[in-house]
């Protein structure tokens, strides 16, 4: 499971960009298309739902490494930028990033039905 939302996370801007693009090409009648929206509206929904969770620190990191795939030492220096030039050593980042992912797998386990439903199928980007 936490393998799986690692994944998710890492695939979440292409779950907003085929959301976008099926909200414009979806027909009004029920479809293949329409199903495939409601689906990469609730992986949308559901990521945005797990980064609620976390404060911001946690949610920067989290950002940072699985969503736009950075290095420690970018999470560093971008840490470093963000936060009024405060650098936080990778071990203070990491254990923000163990705290944000045990609030979202708590999260997911609690939803475990809707996760494994929505995340199981066919995967954007």
């Amino acid at each position: 499971m936490q393998k799986m939302m690692k994944e998710a996370l890492r695939n979440y801007p292409g779950y907003i960009k085929e959301a976008n693009l099926l909200r414009q090409c979806a027909p009004r009648e029920k479809t293949h298309e329409n199903q495939a929206l409601h689906i990469a509206e609730t992986r949308v929904l559901l990521l945005e739902t797990c980064l609620e969770f976390l404060d911001s620190q946690e949610r920067f990191v989290i950002q940072k490494r699985f969503i736009e795939g950075l290095t420690w030492t970018q999470v560093e220096q971008a840490y470093t930028e963000q936060y009024n030039n405060v650098a936080l050593a990778t071990r203070t980042l990491a254990a923000y990033q163990t705290r944000a992912l045990k609030k979202i797998m708590q999260f997911a386990e609690q939803h475990r039905d809707i996760i494994l439903r929505v995340f199981s199928t066919s995967t954007a980007a």
